[in-house]
């Protein structure tokens, strides 16, 4: 697949579009081959676009597309849905522990990891990481905290047992703004 973040899932279904009716006909993450198995469909008469099919539910169709104002809901006898596309990294911390050595896995679910670390930064980072999963933060936010909040260098990070080293690399401290006036806020 590409890397475009849509992926569009084409479904023959009823005229009523209702789910029981519904079998897959095609799946892509590439807007132009998904517009293309759509005219397909519709030059065989398997679904029409604003009403028509064959030769003139694929010229609507073709036109729509020309203009760059192509609506799925104008789809009769079809069903588009969009969904964003997932990928490894999207879940790279989960798939990880997937993929992890028993013992290495085991140590951290059992707490072992961490024996290292001192109490109160122990307590800190487990309260932040806590409420980092129940906000839905993202790996990002978490790893500002860690190094901003709490000035954790990132082997202390991968040291308690979050691998956050996606942002290792890139990261830059964020630079402090100034107000419309110039001065520090």
């Amino acid at each position: 697949m590409s890397n475009d973040t849509d992926v569009f899932i084409l479904y023959a279904c009823n005229m009523h579009k209702e789910r029981a009716s519904m079998r897959v006909i095609a799946v892509s993450d590439d807007r132009e081959t998904f517009c293309a198995v759509i005219g397909d469909e519709i030059l065989q008469e398997h679904m029409d676009f604003k009403g028509f099919s064959g030769q003139k539910g694929f010229d609507g169709f073709r036109e729509d597309i020309i203009r760059g104002e192509i609506s799925f809901a104008n789809l009769d006898y079809g069903y588009v849905e969009k969904y964003e596309f997932v990928n490894r990294t999207d879940h790279l911390q989960v798939y990880e522990w997937l993929q992890m050595d028993n013992a290495k896995y085991e140590a951290i679910r059992n707490g072992e990891i961490l024996q290292g670390v001192e109490a109160e930064r122990l307590r800190q980072i487990l309260d932040r990481a806590l409420s980092s999963a129940a906000l839905d933060y993202r790996g990002a936010e978490l790893y500002d905290y860690l190094r901003n909040t709490l000035e954790m260098r990132d082997d202390e990070i991968a040291k308690s047992g979050l691998n956050l080293s996606e942002f290792y690399a890139d990261y830059e401290p964020e630079m402090d703004m100034e107000d419309e006036y110039g001065q520090e806020p």
